[in-house]
């Protein structure tokens, strides 16, 4: 939903439909932060924590807050009725409590979650990606039928399609495969090795499709059970 070239840059054609594509979905959204968190977080070296970097992470939670405010928007001029929450609001000793996203989805609501920072005893605060907080929710919400990750390429390749015009792609592939595949080469898909460990930790019952977020209509397809891209099972 960003252009992650150029800081706080909305893709606001793939903004602008998410909405239509998710008319009538229940269930959670996590988004990526793009490129209004990114560069920051990387400038700010948030990675190593809070401490003495309060401002910045509040510097970067406001932008982020931003993109999810257009997509808020997107999603509520479609009727979808969704609304954010806080990742540091569900902390409860030490962990990520689900509980209020599922009583949200159970009022017919559709939370959405971002990037975030998390409450860590040692940091103070830890960088959370959108990519982890999609896998826990997978594993303590009731009821998932299937997770959705919208990436900027068809599904998952054998190397990188933005640098080999020959990787093919692959339609269906185990969780035991894809982790042993991003161990083995390092990379695959262009960025997606970071997502391989968080799609093998949710359950083995819940489908996980990886399908192109900038192609109109591959969303809802997937949500219907016709995705195009790579399944994972």
């Amino acid at each position: 939903m960003t252009f992650k070239e150029k800081e706080d840059s909305p893709n606001l054609d793939v903004i602008r439909r998410l909405g239509d594509e998710l008319r009538g979905f229940r269930g959670l959204l996590v988004l990526g932060v793009g490129s209004f968190g990114h560069q920051r977080a990387i400038r700010y070296r948030l990675w190593e924590g809070v401490e003495g970097r309060q401002w910045e992470w509040t510097d970067v939670r406001r932008s982020v807050e931003r993109l999810a405010s257009m997509v808020i928007d997107s999603l509520l001029d479609a009727r979808v009725p969704a609304l954010t929450l806080s990742l540091p609001a569900l902390w409860r000793a030490g962990e990520m409590d689900f509980s209020p996203v599922q009583g949200l989805i159970d009022l017919g609501l559709v939370p959405v979650l971002h990037g975030d920072g998390f409450p860590d005893p040692k940091k103070g605060l830890r960088v959370v990606s959108g990519d982890e907080i999609a896998a826990r929710a997978a594993s303590a919400l009731k009821g998932v039928e299937g997770v959705v990750f919208a990436v900027d390429v068809d599904g998952i390749y054998e190397g990188d399609p933005k640098k080999r015009e020959d990787a093919g792609l692959i339609e269906e592939i185990s969780r035991e495969e894809l982790l042993a595949y991003a161990e083995a080469t390092g990379d695959f898909s262009g960025g997606m090795r970071g997502k391989a460990r968080f799609i093998a930790s949710i359950p083995k019952e819940i489908p996980v499709y990886v399908v192109n977020g900038l192609v109109p209509g591959r969303i809802r397809m997937a949500l219907e059970g016709r995705p195009i891209g790579t399944k994972i099972y």
